[in-house]
């Protein structure tokens, strides 16, 4: 199956668990040995192509696999600025300085009691930490208001 995932993203090789790999428009995000999310950036326009190959991919990713479409299940955003971390580890149990929590980290954790996945992204300048959180649709509105109020206390 992951050569499957692999191949029908057009990588060569795994990102490791609790970590994520971007190509064209597309995230790969792997959160445990058999959880992966295949996230498309927000307009992107990506596609996962019609290549006879991609196909028959995906056949053996289907085949071999439970996929689920969670678009409709879990709100995204973006989390930025010199305080972002910070602002997150106020009610995050995990370490999210770049050194434990390195750009391309991905895993399933907690935000203000809701659980969220949190992916980090590549360093804004001026050491603006960036961050991708999901959650689940009747947590989003929580989370967010949570978030302004953290950052408004920084």
């Amino acid at each position: 199956m992951e050569r499957a995932i692999l191949y029908w993203l057009g990588s060569l090789s795994p990102p490791p668990v609790n970590s994520s790999a971007e190509r064209d428009g597309w995230r790969l995000a792997r959160l445990s040995p058999d959880e992966w999310w295949v996230v498309r950036h927000s307009g992107s326009d990506a596609t996962l192509g019609e290549e006879p190959l991609r196909e028959l991919a995906i056949e053996r990713v289907l085949a071999a696999a439970h996929v689920v479409d969670l678009s409709s299940a879990f709100v995204r955003f973006r989390l930025s600025g010199p305080g972002a971390a910070l602002a997150l580890n106020s009610g995050c149990p995990l370490d999210l300085h770049g050194a434990a929590f390195p750009v391309s980290a991905a895993t399933r954790t907690v935000v203000a009691k809701a659980e969220v996945v949190l992916v980090r992204l590549a360093d804004g300048g001026g050491g603006e930490s960036r961050f991708e959180v999901f959650i689940p649709r009747s947590f989003a509105s929580y989370v967010w208001r949570w978030c302004e109020t953290t950052a408004l206390r920084l």
